[in-house]
């Protein structure tokens, strides 16, 4: 996203990003099914007296609070009294207060009138009726727009944003403007139900459609959307359908890859032109806004530059489209919600998540992850203190750990994840003195270069039918041999169970006297408990070894002491020794 476009709050830029959109000036004009209004005496005199330049000035100033659309709609009832505001001939300086306060309750008696609500009377202030808001809200909507009888269904309401050049959710953007507009113009105490009632009532101004619409024929980037069939670069224009805005603005007269990046793959994969080619392929595909059908884990030792990869990564994306969600959290009830971007509605680009120490007792839900690669994924979103969705996961994983060097019980070896599965070795680790300190800032600043051969890439991807990124020989034969290694038992679990416990029929050893003797084994032998001295992860563990080992115990989970039984823990061999 535009880091110049800052996030707007006042009332007149919710009104000038998201309601002059939709609501056209004719159709202003066109409102003709007036309600009544009632003003008082004194204030009908004060306009009637008004002069043309008081007015013309008041709504100079009016339009810097409210934006021009409302102040047509005044305009509207303006002409009731024989008058008409010229905003544009006037002159804020000169807008005399009281004249800007007459127009101002005269907007107040109009919207109140449309919207057939209660003025505050004697200085109370009036309780409003979600529902009666709503009901008034529908009446102003069925005369500028064409009223529709079918359900409406606020999650898949979006809103063209002129200014960010594609869809935001209504959820984000009309819902807070309206209950803005109740509050701050007219001064009503709303319900808790406001919000979302009020937006029920503005989906009749917006047309409904499928997610699935959405980022399917073109990626918004800084400078224009990208047509991902011939990725040629087209002006913004509404009927593209895109939700995102990518923080890029290529160079597409760039052949090359820039100095920089030519420096930070050198460090790590010179003449070898396959992996550096996957690499340009991964980030490519980030621009696609697609599931790449492929998870990809980096891993090195520190100081390898592989925190470098993905804050370029997050800056040609920009924050707000990226998440950081390690493998172990994957699994839980609200994991993926974290995916989540801000209108709780849809997912951000990339998960990207610097120094995933599988092997320091983070484990990872390969079938969650195995999902995740998936082209076609859909998962069900549980969100917290509302409802679930079920949304296309079009999320590119990037993982980082310092090393592969997990234990068996937590790799599944199947052909399926390994297919799925991108490992990623950098060779070298660098001393702090042989750091290049700008190299990532310079990354960085390259961008726009970069960018330019990334879509240069993906045109030769599309020439070879295959959108997902290639890995070269080298990683796959470094992938191959990983997994095989997989298939050895060395789970420290393993050596426990085999070296200190039996199997004997009447005995029994509870919960806490395993895990305690385990820790004890490990600390005595300076064996890496990996993550092992968790319960959650140390007793499914030690069912898998007792059934490979052919030990068939039963579990007795009394709350008070559960146990194992038909098991004991044999005494130390070093102990005897000594």
């Amino acid at each position: 996203m535009n880091s110049n476009i800052k996030h707007r709050t006042t009332l007149a830029e919710d009104v000038e990003t998201f309601i002059t959109p939709l609501l056209s000036q004719d159709k202003i004009i066109r409102l003709t099914e007036l309600k009544s209004i009632t003003i008082n005496d004194t204030l009908k005199e004060q306009l009637e007296q008004a002069t043309p330049s008081m007015i013309n000035d008041a709504g100079a100033k009016l339009v810097t609070i409210y934006g021009e659309k409302l102040i047509s709609f005044l305009n509207v009832y303006l002409g009731t009294l024989g008058k008409k505001l010229d905003y544009r001939d006037g002159h804020i300086e000169q807008a005399d207060n009281t004249a800007v306060q007459l127009l101002n309750e005269l907007l107040k008696e109009a919207l109140f009138a449309h919207l057939g609500l209660p003025r505050n009377r004697d200085g109370h202030q009036t309780p409003i009726d979600a529902g009666k808001a709503a009901i008034g809200l529908r009446s102003i909507m069925n005369v500028v727009t064409s009223a529709t009888e079918s359900a409406v269904d606020a999650t898949s309401i979006r809103v063209y944003n002129d200014i960010l050049h594609y869809y935001q959710s209504m959820q984000v953007t009309f819902g807070s403007f309206w209950l803005t507009l109740l509050t701050r113009i007219l001064g009503i105490k709303a319900t808790s139900q406001s919000e979302s009632e009020t937006l029920l009532a503005l989906a009749k101004m917006a047309d409904r459609f499928h997610f699935s619409k959405l980022n399917n024929a073109y990626t918004t980037l800084l400078t224009g959307d990208l047509n991902l069939s011939t990725f040629e670069l087209e002006p913004f224009d509404a009927s593209h359908m895109t939700s995102y805005q990518l923080n890029l603005a290529p160079n597409l007269d760039a052949q090359v890859i820039p100095p920089a990046w030519q420096k930070y793959l050198d460090g790590q994969w010179e003449n070898d032109e396959e992996t550096v080619t996957f690499i340009l392929e991964w980030l490519a595909t980030h621009l696609l806004l697609q599931n790449p059908g492929k998870v990809l884990f980096l891993y090195s030792p520190g100081g390898s530059g592989k925190t470098l990869l993905l804050d370029a990564i997050r800056a040609m994306l920009s924050p707000q489209l990226t998440a950081s969600v390690p493998t172990d959290q994957l699994d839980r009830q609200f994991g993926l919600e974290y995916l989540l971007q801000g209108d709780r509605q849809t997912v951000v680009r990339a998960n990207l998540v610097d120094e995933n120490g599988i092997d320091k007792g983070i484990g990872i839900d390969w079938s969650k992850t195995k999902r995740l690669a998936d082209i076609n994924a859909v998962m069900n979103v549980d969100r917290k203190n509302t409802s679930s969705l079920l949304l296309p996961m079009n999320v590119q994983c990037t993982f980082a750990m310092n090393s592969l060097n997990v234990q068996t019980n937590n790799v599944e070896t199947t052909y399926a994840v390994q297919r799925k599965v991108c490992l990623l070795r950098f060779e070298k680790s660098f001393s702090k003195e042989e750091m290049d300190e700008g190299l990532g800032q310079r990354m960085i600043g390259e961008l726009p270069q970069l960018g330019g051969l990334l879509i240069q890439t993906l045109k030769e991807m599309k020439g070879r039918d295959d959108m997902v990124p290639k890995e070269s020989h080298k990683m796959l034969a470094d992938k191959k041999a990983w997994f095989a290694s997989m298939t050895q038992d060395n789970s420290p679990v393993a050596s426990f169970a085999t070296e200190r416990l039996q199997q004997k029929n009447d005995e029994s050893v509870t919960r806490i006297e395993l895990l305690d003797a385990f820790v004890a084994y490990c600390v005595k032998r300076d064996i890496p408990k990996i993550g092992f001295d968790s319960p959650r992860r140390f007793f499914p563990e030690l069912r898998r070894v007792l059934k490979n080992n052919g030990i068939e115990v039963v579990e007795n989970n009394s709350h008070t002491s559960p146990k194992f039984l038909n098991l004991i823990i044999t005494g130390d061999t070093d102990d005897e020794a000594i």
